[in-house]
């Protein structure tokens, strides 16, 4: 799936400190709800110093980007104090199943750089006909078909922070399976930036990804999506791409 948002900035994650959301209506009830179901304990309990924020990546078993989660803290604000319309799935028959994983995965390719001609992606992905000049960019496209045109794949949800992993990891693993320069089904292991940025440390990967998951005051549907999006882009940003589109 595509990234839903990059951070920009000019300084690094680590280094920024993200504003809170000012105003009543987002000081009350939303803030209360992130500390009982989204903010790790250790985190609640640091002073808000590079001290604390260190010392409450040591105590929570696993460490974690703390600036990171406090941008996921704003997003909660926002996910909770604005009405998500439904969107339920109204593509009831198989072809128009297809046509909207096709529409996602030629997409998804294509803002991270693969890039196809409609014709030549559905010969892809409907024929199986793989061009003998970039098969390992047919691949991607047809990788992500895959996965997102299974009915029972995408039904399932993670119960638990070690489930959500798993099942990043699998999906990449699949996802990419003709890419083993960008090492599919594991997380990164540099640094790396985008201009001025600095994403998530390769040490502070898991915790992060495993803290986020684990909010529960997000509502199920359209929320809970951007939510996860934006929690796996910002965690797992590479050189290629997020875990779960063009690189781990």
């Amino acid at each position: 799936m595509p990234p839903l948002f990059r951070a920009r900035s000019s300084r690094t994650c680590r280094e920024t400190r993200a504003p809170r959301p000012k105003g009543p209506s987002r000081s009350t009830s939303w803030s209360a709800g992130w500390k009982t179901s989204c903010k790790p304990a250790a985190w609640r309990s640091s002073t808000g110093s590079e001290t604390g924020r260190a010392r409450s990546r040591r105590s929570s078993g696993e460490p974690f980007d703390p600036a990171c989660l406090e941008r996921l803290q704003i997003l909660f604000g926002e996910l909770k104090t604005r009405a998500w319309p439904l969107a339920p799935d109204d593509f009831a028959s198989p072809q128009q199943a297809h046509s909207k994983a096709f529409i996602e995965a030629y997409f998804s390719n294509y803002i991270e750089g693969t890039t196809f001609e409609i014709e030549e992606a559905e010969s892809i992905v409907f024929e199986r006909k793989i061009p003998a000049a970039r098969p390992v960019d047919a691949h991607d496209i047809l990788g992500t078909f895959n996965i997102v045109s299974d009915p029972t794949e995408m039904r399932r949800t993670p119960s638990t922070s070690d489930a959500f992993l798993d099942l990043v990891r699998s999906r990449h693993r699949a996802m990419l399976a003709d890419r083993t320069e960008v090492r599919p089904g594991l997380f990164k292991d540099r640094l790396n930036r985008a201009g001025g940025t600095v994403f998530v440390p390769p040490d502070y990967v898991v915790g992060t990804l495993k803290h986020g998951s684990s909010c529960t005051g997000v509502e199920p549907g359209l929320a809970r999506a951007v939510f996860m999006m934006f929690l796996i882009s910002d965690s797992t940003r590479s050189r290629t791409g997020t875990a779960a589109s063009r690189g781990s």
